[in-house]
């Protein structure tokens, strides 16, 4: 094995597993779907499955030469059962019954106590900003912008505002270590007053809270503006005790410097929702029982009801895209207002942080007693 070829050591560990598939079966099909390079991220619903688990997953990588180590839960009950030698660096002198540490999760910060992922900055230099003891160029605001990692989209309703005014100053075309013009600089220091709120967002990993029998639904939503386009999914879950609803991932970006028209970017919008939807139903064991579209342009409805043969090349390949990801009944029309996608594609809107905020929960239509 080439040592750190990322292609061969994740091969090396495959091919061992599959070795030992027919003895360690669960601990063979962790290994090869819940593994991230050498890192193992996994949820089961009680303390015995995971110490099972964590046995085998251990003697599987064992014979192939291996020792997985850094083993951390939210379950005080599993940690116990672990060697101290074998726990986090964090958790190794750290009483267990006592609050435990945040931890690092693939670049994420998770708080097991509360079971919520973190958001954290880098003070010094935002301060420093803020305080105006450095001035603002595109190589800080850049280097800033990147540092809020967020892969799953939890923030991009916040994120995309910045990415959109470094496409404004991109424009300006100024030098990488110019001063930023007063009108820009005036938006740029709102919104890292506003970025230092983001280290008291929390996001709940667990998307199910019981066991009983439910149905679960994703809905996505779509938006498109001359500034940026966006999506964002939630899984609506309905059990006889109660509804409600979770964000589960969200993707943006800016519109192209290119000018389009507002319904082909909302046709943009449309093709980055399916597949989105269609990335979550890939990479998630959960059953869906159906899912739903939703964009608040009618003109987009139209174009996926319409003959594909009969439009013009970029709206017809759009749209056979759009519907080999999923089926014309799924799409439906929402307004504006309902639309919570459009909380992300316009740079005017402040950004709520509460828990119970509609970003992180979704409008309250699906939370309705009433079918959708």
């Amino acid at each position: 094995m080439i040592f750190g070829a990322a292609s061969s050591a994740q091969f090396i560990m495959r091919k061992n597993a599959k070795e030992f598939e027919d003895e360690f079966p669960e601990a063979a099909r962790v290994i090869l779907e819940q593994h991230y390079m050498d890192d193992y991220l996994d949820s089961v619903d009680s303390v015995e499955e995971a110490l099972d688990l964590i046995t085998g997953v251990e003697e599987v990588h064992k014979r192939g030469g291996f020792q997985i180590r850094n083993w951390t839960s939210n379950s005080k009950e599993v940690l116990k059962l672990i060697p101290t030698e074998k726990r986090t660096r964090e958790l190794k002198d750290v009483e267990i019954e006592k609050e435990l540490p945040a931890e690092r999760v693939l670049g994420l910060h998770w708080n097991p106590n509360e079971d919520c992922f973190l958001f954290k900055v880098e003070p010094k230099e935002i301060m420093e900003i803020l305080e105006k003891k450095a001035i603002t160029t595109k190589r800080k605001m850049l280097k800033i912008v990147m540092s809020v990692f967020d892969p799953h989209g939890f923030l991009c309703h916040f994120t995309l505002k910045a990415r959109i005014l470094l496409q404004e100053i991109w424009k300006m075309v100024s030098g990488w270590d110019d001063k930023l013009e007063h009108s820009v600089n005036e938006k740029w220091l709102k919104w890292l007053q506003d970025l230092r709120k983001i280290e008291g967002v929390k996001i709940h990993r667990c998307y199910l809270d019981d066991n009983t029998e439910r149905k679960i639904q994703l809905h996505t939503f779509c938006d498109s503006s001359s500034k940026a386009l966006a999506a964002v999914s939630y899984f609506r879950i309905l059990s006889y005790q109660k509804i409600y609803s979770n964000i589960v991932m969200a993707k943006s970006r800016v519109s192209p410097l290119k000018t389009l028209s507002i319904p082909r970017l909302e046709l943009q919008g449309a093709v980055l929702g399916a597949r989105l939807a269609r990335t979550i139903r890939e990479n998630h064991s959960i059953p869906i029982n159906r899912q739903y579209f939703w964009t608040d342009s009618r003109t987009v409805i139209s174009w996926l009801k319409s003959d594909s043969r009969k439009l013009k090349p970029f709206v017809s390949h759009r749209v056979n895209e759009i519907l080999d990801i999923s089926e014309e009944n799924e799409w439906n029309w929402i307004s504006i207002k309902e639309n919570v996608a459009d909380e992300a594609t316009r740079d005017n809107i402040n950004c709520e942080w509460s828990e119970l905020s509609r970003w992180n929960i979704g409008p309250s239509f699906l939370r309705c007693d009433e079918d959708t």
